[in-house]
């Protein structure tokens, strides 16, 4: 399933909250993300190959206090949420 976004033109937001409900405009992008390479900064899809860095980063309680995925204890977690993305509340 393609990643779907919601766009909000800077004419809904001066009509107000009201009027951006009534006509969004919804834009699909690519089921897979395009690389994003600047000098200083790789943006890249993650792959299995990251599975002990999102270890390492869910691992940590301040990481993890303001999310609802709990904090890792396993490497098994981490894949999960690479094969499932993250949840939505």
């Amino acid at each position: 399933m393609p990643f779907v976004a919601l766009y909000v033109s800077p004419a809904y937001t001066k009509r107000g909250l009201a009027s951006m409900m009534d006509s969004p405009v919804a834009l699909t992008f690519p089921d897979t993300m395009p690389t994003l390479e600047t000098d200083r900064l790789i943006l890249r899809e993650l792959t299995r190959a990251d599975n002990a860095a999102i270890l390492a980063l869910f691992s940590d309680p301040r990481v993890t206090e303001t999310t609802d995925s709990g904090t890792f204890e396993r490497i098994e977690q981490a894949n999960e949420l690479l094969v499932s993305g993250p949840r939505v509340v």
